[in-house]
């Protein structure tokens, strides 16, 4: 539930940067889509935390950066962190007033419904400019332990229940690479580059205006 959620990371703060915002991986992979895109694009940072790494990589990088989070504590430190416009918002409901030339999702599509998730890749090709990019960090249920998750065939993905994380419990939701892939080309998306867990997008999305 997005209550619990805003609760949660509101509670984690600076912890959560601390936690995931060193991530050299991740890192070397987000400073390689900045480069990718064309110059000063304007992008959104779904869930964007603390800012770091993502927002900052791309505000780094010469390109004009927008995040939204749900939590408040988290949105206060990205503004104090990074040049960028930040604001509190709920992905599931949130309407951009103009199009993006690339949207990130790094790591903050887990603790949904099957169907939200799903319904969020359809509202991601809405945001964006024909060709514009779609750029995921996803676990897919393919790299998990089977004996730690509870597989649901009907949406292909697997549950993590009351998974101990960072002090708390949470539910988490993974989709697998075949779904992920199925559920991207549905929603007009090509695939063009997969790196481990983390797929990067190409969209050319037919109707959307520029």
């Amino acid at each position: 539930m997005a209550t619990e959620a805003e609760t949660l990371f509101n509670s984690l703060g600076a912890r959560y940067e601390a936690a995931f915002g060193m991530d050299k991986e991740l890192q070397r992979f987000i400073e390689l889509v900045a480069k990718t895109i064309p110059p000063r694009s304007r992008t959104l940072d779904v869930g964007c935390g603390t800012g770091k790494p993502v927002s900052h990589i791309l505000a780094s990088a010469g390109h004009e950066v927008h995040g939204i989070d749900i939590s408040e504590e988290m949105v206060k430190i990205a503004k104090s962190q990074v040049p960028g416009k930040f604001q509190v918002g709920d992905m599931k409901t949130y309407q951009p007033s103009t199009l993006f030339d690339a949207v990130f999702a790094i790591r903050s599509l887990f603790q949904m419904s099957p169907c939200d998730m799903c319904s969020m890749v359809m509202r991601f090709s809405q945001w964006i400019k024909v060709g514009g990019y779609v750029v995921l960090g996803v676990t897919p249920s393919s790299s998990l332990v089977p004996k730690t998750v509870t597989y649901d065939p009907t949406w292909d993905c697997a549950w993590m229940l009351d998974k101990p994380w960072m002090g708390n419990s949470v539910d988490d939701l993974f989709l697998s690479e075949e779904r992920w892939c199925q559920l991207l080309r549905e929603s007009g998306f090509i695939i063009e580059t997969e790196s481990g867990s983390i797929e990067f997008e190409d969209c050319d999305y037919p109707g959307r205006a520029v």
